[in-house]
C-alpha cells in the first residue's frame, strides 16, 4: 500500500512535471496541445517584426536558366535599415549582382545609402562605366564616387537638358511620375492591407540555431488571395504605366480594358503553370522574430512551350534587431546634375560633333553634285575665288539655281573653318577643289576627281 501511495505520488508530480514543461513550453513537441497556434506565430512576428526600430537583413537570389547552355544571375545584398525617424529613415545597401553566360561574365557593385528622400549611389564594378572609361568618355574619377540623386537636382537636371537641347515635356513628365508613383504607392497599400498571401502547409520539428530555439514552418503561396487581387493589381499597375504615356500614346479606353483583361488572364495562367511555391520561415521562440525565410523553386520551361528548366532560390537572414547603427551623409559627393556637366555633356557634345560633321559631309556631297551638273552643261566649272554662294543654270532659256532656295549649303558651325572653303580655280577652270573643316581633326574635300577624306588642307586645285 505505501509503495503505490509512493509510486501515486510520483506518477502525479511527473505528470504535473510533463504538464508545465508543454504548458511553458520549456518541452514543445509538435504534439504538444499547448503548442501555439502556427498562423498566430507567424502574425504575431510580422507585427513585432514591424516594430522593430533597426535590422540587418542579408539577402541572396540566384536565378540559374539551362536550356542549351547555362545562364546565371546572382545577387546579394546587405542591408542595414534604421526607421526610428518615421520621416528621416535610413537604409544602407551593400549591392553585388554577376551575370554569366558561358564565357561571359559582368559584375554590377557597390553601396547605396538613403536618408529620407535623399539618396547616394557608389559604383565599384559597372560594365558599361568600364566601356566608358575605356574609350575614354568617363575618368576614372567616377567610379567609387558618391552620387547623390535628389528631386530638385535631378528637375534641375531636365529643366537644362528640355532647354539646351530641345526635348519638350521633360520636366512635365517628370512632375507627373511623381504623381503617379505616390497615388499607386496609395493605391497599392490600401489594396494589399490586412491580405494574407502565404498558407501553413507544414509544421516541422523546432530547430536550434547558434544557441536559440526557432519555430520551423513551411508555407506555400496563397493562391486564391493572389488570384481574387489580380484583377485589381493589374488595374492598378495598367493606371500607372497608362498615365505615364504621352497623351498621343494613349490606346482607346476600350483598348485599355481589354489590355488589362488579357494581362490578367496571362498572369494568373503562368502562376497556374508555375504551381505550388514553397518558402521556409524560422521563427525565434523567445522573441517571436524571424530570422531566416529561404525559398527554392524550380520551374518546367516544356510549360511554356519552351525547354529546359529554370531554378530561382531565394535566402533572407535577419540580425541586428533594435542594434543602434550610425548613418550619415558622405562627406563628399556630386549631385546628378553635376555629373551630368562633368561627362555625359561632353558626351553629347561628341555626338552632336558627329552629328555635325556628318551634315558637312552631306552639304560637300551636295555641293559636288551641283557642281558636276554645271560641268556638264557648260563643259567647265564655276570660276571664283573663294566658295560661290550660288550657282545657277539655264534650261529651255529658263533660269534655275542649282541649290534649294538657291544658297549653297554652309557650315553648320562650332567647327574649325567658319564655312566650307574653296581652292581659286580661275588657271584651270575644268578643276574644282572644295572642302570641310571637321571637327575630328581631318578635311572632307570634293572635287572633279572625287569625293575623299584627307589627314591635311588641301592647297591646290588638285585637292589631294
Amino acid at each position: 500500500m505505501k509503495i503505490l501511495k509512493i509510486l501515486f505520488s510520483i506518477g502525479l508530480i511527473t505528470l504535473i512535471l510533463i504538464f508545465a514543461l508543454l504548458y511553458f513550453k520549456i518541452f514543445d513537441p509538435l504534439w504538444n496541445p499547448f503548442r501555439a497556434n502556427p498562423d498566430k506565430i507567424i502574425k504575431k512576428a510580422r507585427e513585432n517584426f514591424s516594430q522593430l526600430n533597426s535590422f540587418h537583413s542579408d539577402l541572396e537570389i540566384e536565378i540559374i536558366m539551362k536550356n542549351e547552355g547555362e545562364k546565371r544571375l546572382d545577387a546579394k545584398f546587405l542591408i542595414d535599415k534604421d526607421r526610428r525617424e518615421i520621416k528621416n529613415q535610413k537604409i544602407k545597401t551593400d549591392f553585388n549582382i554577376n551575370f554569366a553566360e558561358g564565357k561571359e561574365e559582368y559584375s554590377l557593385s557597390g553601396q547605396d545609402i538613403l536618408i529620407g528622400k535623399d539618396n547616394f549611389i557608389k559604383f565599384e564594378k559597372f560594365p558599361l562605366l568600364d566601356f566608358l572609361t575605356r574609350v575614354g568618355f568617363l575618368p576614372n574619377e567616377i567610379k567609387d564616387r558618391w552620387i547623390k540623386l535628389d528631386l530638385e537636382t535631378t528637375r534641375e537636371l531636365l529643366e537644362t537638358l528640355q532647354e539646351e537641347i530641345g526635348i519638350e515635356g521633360l520636366v512635365e513628365n517628370f512632375e507627373r511620375s511623381k504623381f503617379v508613383q505616390e497615388e499607386t504607392e496609395k493605391k497599392l497599400k490600401d489594396l494589399l492591407a490586412g491580405k494574407e498571401f502565404y498558407l501553413v502547409k507544414k509544421e516541422l520539428p523546432d530547430e536550434k540555431i547558434n544557441g536559440k530555439k526557432f519555430y520551423h514552418y513551411v508555407l506555400i503561396l496563397n493562391r486564391k488571395e493572389i488570384k481574387k487581387i489580380l484583377p485589381d493589381l493589374m488595374k492598378i499597375y495598367s493606371w500607372a504605366i497608362f498615365n505615364l504615356l504621352p497623351e498621343n500614346f494613349q490606346p482607346p479606353p476600350q483598348d485599355k480594358e481589354r489590355i488589362v483583361a488579357d494581362l490578367t488572364e496571362k498572369i494568373d495562367q503562368t502562376l497556374e503553370k508555375i504551381g505550388e511555391t514553397e518558402f521556409e520561415i524560422f521563427i525565434e521562440k523567445k522573441e517571436l522574430l524571424i530570422y531566416k525565410i529561404n525559398l527554392k523553386k524550380e520551374i518546367d520551361l516544356a510549360e511554356f512551350d519552351g525547354g529546359g528548366s529554370l531554378i530561382l532560390k531565394l535566402n533572407i537572414n535577419f540580425s541586428d534587431f533594435n542594434k543602434k547603427f550610425d548613418l550619415i551623409y558622405p562627406a563628399e559627393f556630386s549631385t546628378i546634375k553635376e555629373i551630368f556637366e562633368e561627362i555625359f555633356r561632353p558626351m553629347m557634345s561628341w555626338i552632336q560633333s558627329q552629328k555635325r560633321d556628318e551634315q558637312r559631309k552631306k552639304d560637300m556631297e551636295k555641293i559636288k553634285e551641283g557642281l558636276d551638273a554645271y560641268y556638264n552643261l557648260y563643259k567647265n566649272y564655276p570660276v571664283s575665288k573663294t566658295m560661290p554662294s550660288e550657282i545657277k543654270i539655264k534650261i529651255d532659256e529658263k533660269e534655275e539655281c542649282i541649290f534649294e532656295n538657291c544658297q549653297r549649303p554652309k557650315d553648320p558651325g562650332q567647327g574649325p573653318c567658319p564655312d566650307y572653303q574653296w581652292i581659286p580655280n580661275f588657271k584651270n577652270p575644268q578643276k574644282f577643289c572644295a572642302f570641310a573643316c571637321l571637327e575630328n581633326g581631318k578635311f572632307f574635300a570634293v572635287s572633279n576627281k572625287g569625293i575623299r577624306e584627307i589627314e591635311e588642307a588641301p592647297k591646290t586645285l588638285d585637292c589631294w
